[in-house]
């Protein structure tokens, strides 16, 4: 039994049509792709805000905590103070005396410098409560737009599947039309070439590669008795003027 002669011309026409839903899947596919990728760069940089307002947090403790340390060396130096100056009226010679004044207004010295740094502290801490509050507001609204974000790409998410569906449909009713052989060496290319297994002859150039074709191989092409292949790019070539792969 002799195997039925294919006709190359009704062949190429149905790869063209086969061609038109991959460039689509192809295109659906990739967006697909892209998609989560987005959510989790979306999320990413939540993450890097949320750290940013933990390192703000953890600023504004460890002032409260320095705050505190130098509240506890103040009194600390102010019942020393008081310790000298109840030692001050015990002493019996002026010597004595002069040294525990001099010693005296030593400590209201430092008491002085801590009052000071204290003071500076409260005025972090107060400036530093105020970011942290102006910085929460703003993460709990850019959590709130990222929220949407995601929600809006996940919905995209769901119509590209479903129209990929849609396009997969098609492709396994034109599928089935293409001889077997044909087939299986189309979709071979196709894999490898980014959704484009056929090329159409542009100004004497293979539309794929662009590389120059020579006058026979395009005579071959329209003559559409053989399945032609640019030499460089392994793509399937047709006369682009009798049909339109957009």
């Amino acid at each position: 039994m002799t195997t039925p002669k294919i006709d190359i011309a009704q062949q190429i026409d149905k790869l063209i049509n086969l061609q038109q839903v991959d460039a689509i899947i192809y295109k659906l596919k990739s967006e697909k792709q892209q998609k989560p990728l987005w959510i989790q760069q979306l999320k990413l940089q939540m993450e890097d805000e949320k750290k940013a307002a933990e390192a703000a947090k953890n600023s504004f403790r460890q002032l409260q905590v320095s705050k505190k340390e130098k509240e506890i060396e103040l009194e600390t130096k102010e019942t020393g103070i008081k310790k000298l100056n109840t030692q001050l009226y015990q002493l019996k010679t002026n010597k004595e005396y002069e040294a525990m004044q001099q010693q005296i207004g030593l400590a209201h010295a430092d008491c002085s410098v801590l009052e000071e740094e204290i003071l500076k502290l409260m005025d972090a801490i107060e400036q530093e409560e105020k970011n942290i509050a102006k910085k929460q507001k703003e993460t709990e609204q850019r959590q709130q737009d990222v929220n949407a974000q995601i929600k809006q790409i996940e919905q995209q998410i769901s119509a590209i599947e479903a129209e990929l569906a849609k396009e997969e449909e098609k492709r396994k009713i034109l599928a089935a039309d293409v001889a077997p052989k044909v087939l299986s060496h189309y979709e071979r290319i196709l894999e490898g070439k980014d959704g484009f297994a056929m090329a159409p002859i542009v100004e004497h150039t293979c539309g794929g590669c662009h590389m120059q074709l020579p006058p026979q191989v395009i005579n071959e092409i329209r003559l559409k008795q053989d399945i032609i292949y640019c030499h460089i790019c392994s793509r399937i070539l047709y006369d682009k003027g009798e049909n339109n792969l957009t």
